[in-house]
Formats: C-alpha cells, structure tokens, sequence
C-alpha cells in the first residue's frame, strides 16, 4: 500500500509539471547592453511577466536580460525588445503583440532583469506580474496588476497602481502614491510622504523624516507610526485610524465611520469633521480642536 501511494504521489507531481512547463514550450533569452555615460535617464515598458530592476553602485553598463515563453514556438521570434535612443534617454520596450490578428498564442509572457547603475534614473511601466526594485533611483512606476516590492530607493519616486500591494522600505526620497485596490506599506522613507488616492486596502507607514498626507482613503484601516514632521488625513472613509509619535501636528479634515485613535503627538490635534467613530486622544501636545464628543 506505502508503494502504490509514493507511486500515485509521483504520478501527479509529474503531471502537475508537465502541465506547467507546457506553457513554456519554447523560450528563448534577450540580452543587451549599453553604456551608461551615454544616457541620462532610462525607461522600460514590460508586459505580462515578472520584472526585476537592480541598481549597482559604481557600475557603468545597462543590462537587458528577458526570458520570453510562449506555449507555441512559430511565436517565439515575435516576443522581442524595441530599443530607442532619444535626447539622452534609453527606452526599452517589450513586444508582444498581442492584439495582432495573425497572433494566437495561449500563452506569451517576458521576465524581465534590469541592472543599471544605481544613481541613474529609471522609470518603470508594467502590465501585470509582480514588480522588485532594489538599490535603483526609480522615479516612476505604472503598474496595471502585481505586487511592488522597493528596497532603498535612490530618488523621488511616484507610484500610479490599479491593484496588488505596495511594498517600500528605505526610500531616500519622497513618495507620492495613487493607487486603486491593495494594502500599501511604506518604512523609513526620508522624504514627504503622500498619498492622493487608496480606493480600497490598508495603509500602514512607519519612520518617515517628513510630513506624511492620505488625501482620499476609501475603505481599510491607516496606521501611522513614527512621523517627524506633520500628519494629514483629507477624505477618510471607512476603517479605523490609528497615529502615534508624530513629531509635528496632526489634522483629520473628514473621519467616517471607523475609529480615530491619536497618541503622542508633539503638535496639535484637529479634527474638522466627525463621523460615526468614536475618537480616543492621548499624550497630545498642543491644543486639541475636536468638533464633537471624543474619548480622551
């Protein structure tokens, strides 16, 4: 009995690859290289596929390595890379055409490796897959679906997402953020912090060394932790909010129906309008202006 069940259990891990590896009936990899002194900034535009962008202190070459799969091979030549230089800037741009009429794969992605010297700018725009960014001066990401991961970002950087999470620690610069669906969580970032829109999902920043803005928050709960400068919130929605150890003051211009929780603030506290939420204060600063009852 043992042998028949480690038999039925080989059986289905080799179908299972089977079945996996047959989208990728045939790949092939891409790779090219530049000389960074002849570009001042550098843009990639991926499709369906994981991407990576790694940046690296002293060098001076940009690498390209794309892995493209498709399920049929008589498509495998037409998965390529588009390389323009204009005024300075090097786009990259993956094709997969995917809307051509003569073009009837199932199944056509590129992974994605870029590395480039870690203080040259680089924007960053993705359909879907996930998304990893480490040690790069990344100014710009346009993702449509996937998750973002960035450690020790270099530079301002901006984030325009429709859904998956958004994951940044270390940034040197500011951040602005507008993003549809997913949980965003930001630490240690030196610069302003500001978020215009989060449809839907959780917010949680900790350590930053400047002011930090949610300006319309849909649903899901905002802790803030740990803020050297000012803290404030614009339209909230539903979910609690929750701010301790702000080193400036604190402003909720709307709170709707969660519960709004303030600790530790150099500052004051202002509260302009009250939703169906309880409010509890503490170790508050300066003067506290609340519209309505509140719990202290």
């Amino acid at each position: 009995m043992p042998n028949l069940i480690r038999l039925f259990l080989l059986m289905t891990a080799t179908f299972s690859a089977a079945t996996a590896f047959g989208y990728c009936d045939a790949s092939r990899t891409i790779r090219e290289s530049f000389a960074a002194g002849d570009y001042t900034s550098v843009e990639l535009n991926a499709l369906a596929g994981g991407l990576e962008v790694r940046g690296r202190s002293g060098s001076d070459v940009i690498e390209f390595e794309g892995h493209a799969c498709t399920d049929e091979d008589r498509y495998l030549d037409r998965l390529t890379l588009d390389i323009d230089r204009q005024d300075g800037v090097l786009k990259l741009t993956v094709i997969i055409p995917y809307n051509a009429p003569d073009f009837h794969a199932d199944y056509a992605t590129m992974d994605v490796i870029l590395t480039l010297p870690a203080d040259l700018p680089v924007s960053v725009r993705d359909s879907s897959g996930d998304l990893s960014i480490e040690n790069a001066a990344t100014t710009l990401i346009d993702d449509s679906s996937g998750d973002i991961r960035v450690r020790n970002a270099r530079a301002d950087l901006t984030i325009l997402d429709s859904s998956g999470d958004i994951n940044v620690r270390n940034n040197l610069g500011a951040i602005e953020i507008e993003d549809s669906s997913g949980d965003i969580y930001l630490r240690d970032t030196a610069g302003k912090v500001t978020i215009h829109r989060d449809s839907s999902g959780s917010i949680e920043i900790t350590g930053t060394g400047a002011d930090v803005a949610v300006e319309n928050d849909g649903s899901g709960e905002i802790e803030i932790d740990e803020t050297r400068g000012n803290v404030t919130i614009g339209n909230a929605g539903s979910g609690d909010i929750t701010i301790r150890d702000a080193g400036g003051d604190v402003v909720v211009e709307s709170h709707g129906s969660g519960h709004l929780r303030v600790e530790n603030v150099n500052g004051a506290l202002t509260v302009e309008h009250k939703g169906s939420g309880g409010i509890r204060t503490s170790g508050i600063g300066g003067q506290i202006r609340l519209p309505e009852y509140s719990e202290r």
